[in-house]
């Protein structure tokens, strides 16, 4: 395992500890939280609301989005190699249109670096806003998506037109 790789799983590591510990799963963890007593939504429905009742269901809530996060987690991975090569075959079959051929150059290996880091943070906002049912930032986030990847179609438009004799 090279270093990037070894700095990048840390990180991801990091990333989900951090997620986990906000949600108060980590046992022991400082964010973690007591459960409280375990209340039915209709239970909680039909009585007095307290604040008990809202923080059992807040609990609730983050057990219910963690156990979606694990099954989400374990489908991913099972998928995570056979994307990838496709994704991987789609790209090389795109670069070769685009480059004619030509050897891909340092300057084409930072735009794609580039281009996929921006597109995984705004998917990962979106997905966030998505989460929080917040309309405004989704459709801000949808304009940048797609700002990005005209500018992106731009940039390779260009390389295509200096590939060519």
């Amino acid at each position: 395992m090279s270093s990037q790789e070894t700095v990048r799983t840390l990180r991801c590591a990091v990333g989900v500890l951090g997620l986990f510990g906000a949600l108060g799963v980590l046992p022991g963890s400082a964010h973690a939280k007591p459960a409280g007593p375990a209340r039915t939504p209709r239970a909680a429905a039909s009585g007095p609301a307290t604040a008990e009742t809202d923080k059992a269901l807040r609990s609730d809530e983050r057990r219910a989005r963690f156990e979606r996060y694990q099954k989400w987690a374990k489908d991913w991975r099972a998928r995570r190699d056979i994307h990838r090569k496709a994704r991987l075959k789609r790209l090389r079959y795109r670069l070769d249109r685009v480059l004619e051929g030509a050897p891909v150059s340092e300057a084409v290996r930072a735009e794609l670096t580039s281009h996929a880091q921006r597109l995984a943070r705004l998917y990962r906002i979106k997905e966030l806003a998505i989460e929080k049912e917040d309309d405004e930032s989704i459709a801000r986030v949808d304009g940048l998506i797609r700002r990005e990847s005209s500018r992106h179609e731009r940039w390779l438009a260009r390389q295509q037109e200096a590939a060519r004799p």
